[in-house]
């Protein structure tokens, strides 16, 4: 799932390759100047308001299309409601994947991903591979000095999604199968929807950013299916003027921060979301107070699990966090952070 900066005649790939293509003295001021690219089809793509197109249905589509156009199909579980549509959706299908793979990035007990439930027929096919992440595996990626250029933002616990998984873990570990004509199905990714003079939905580098590798698909934000993100949206719209939610940009982004900054309760207006019992998340962010003068800066805006790890790691300094202190390049990341804003995309609902 591929998305870009573009500043005039350049393409970035990356946020911090954008960065360090101005000198420290050039840095551009105004964001505007860069536009955000997302997938080509959903960028030119005409969403409409449609109070009657129906989500569930094209979720099931696009299942069966994911079925019949792949040989080996994965999916990447993490126990939380968006993966656990997709499976129970499967499920109701009667389509079985072929391998569902869990990985777990903590250092300590807790989270989501334990005592997880699957169906019975992948117990006895043996068809679950769950993968701890241990300290040597964070080894495998703070060695390269550019790890950050392949994480989620910056954060140390980053260093383990997906697709750094694919870049560094997996060629060392041979955690995960890569058979001709597979695809890994990943959730998540929803949108921030407000209405101003029409419905609008937005989404931000950041969520993007998880899906950066080959043979990867989001299951509803997807160029492959354009219309099924248009019923995801409309279908949440019609929640939220059942309920009179009807707000604009300032009103909802405060409305998010009453919901401990987490647009979750967009998405859980569906009750296709909002029924599935998952096991109790941690917040998103943390409420510890960082200073970010010092090397401490990937302690920034940090979830709960991720101060955990950090201090996991600040305990017992295993070799892996001393190759991250020592390689990573703090003053890109501070300009990064320093930019001015998170770029993002939107979209209109005609």
């Amino acid at each position: 799932m591929e998305y870009k900066f573009n500043y005039k005649d350049k393409i970035f790939y990356n946020k911090f390759d954008l960065i360090d293509y101005f000198s420290d003295n050039n840095i551009i001021t105004n964001p505007n100047e860069i536009t955000l690219s997302f997938q080509k089809k959903i960028d030119e793509f005409k969403f409409k308001r449609n109070k009657n197109i129906n989500f569930c249905e094209l979720s099931i589509k696009r299942l069966k299309d994911l079925r019949q156009n792949y040989d080996y199909l994965r999916l990447w579980y993490s126990g939380g409601k968006d993966s656990a549509y997709i499976l129970n959706l499967a499920e109701y299908c009667n389509i079985e994947f072929d391998e569902i793979f869990v990985f777990n990035a903590d250092l300590f007990k807790g989270g989501e991903v334990n005592n997880l439930e699957f169906p019975k027929q992948y117990k006895i096919k043996n068809k679950i591979n769950i993968a701890k992440i241990n300290e040597n595996d964070y080894e495998l990626v703070w060695k390269d000095p550019h790890w950050y250029r392949q994480a989620y933002n910056f954060s140390s616990r980053s260093t383990t999604w997906n697709q750094n998984i694919y870049k560094y873990i997996n060629p060392v570990k041979k955690i995960l199968q890569c058979p001709n004509n597979f695809l890994d199905i990943l959730g998540g990714t929803t949108p921030i929807i407000w209405f101003d003079k029409n419905w609008n939905f937005v989404y931000n580098e950041y969520e993007l950013d998880l899906h950066l590798y080959p043979n990867v698909e989001n299951f509803i934000v997807t160029d492959q299916m354009p219309e099924l993100l248009e019923a995801y949206v409309n279908n949440i719209i019609n929640e939220l003027e059942n309920k009179e939610i009807i707000m604009d940009w300032s009103s909802t982004l405060k409305y998010i921060r009453k919901s401990n900054n987490n647009q979750r309760f967009f998405r859980d207006m569906l009750s296709c979301f909002n029924n599935i019992k998952t096991n109790k998340q941690l917040a998103k962010k943390s409420s510890i107070p960082v200073s970010l003068s010092t090397k401490e800066w990937a302690k920034y805006n940090y979830s709960k699990k991720e101060i955990l790890t950090l201090e996991y790691f600040e305990k017992n300094n295993p070799k892996c966090y001393q190759l991250y202190k020592k390689n990573t390049n703090w003053n890109l990341i501070k300009k990064v952070v320093e930019f001015g804003t998170i770029m993002s995309k939107k979209y209109n609902i005609m």
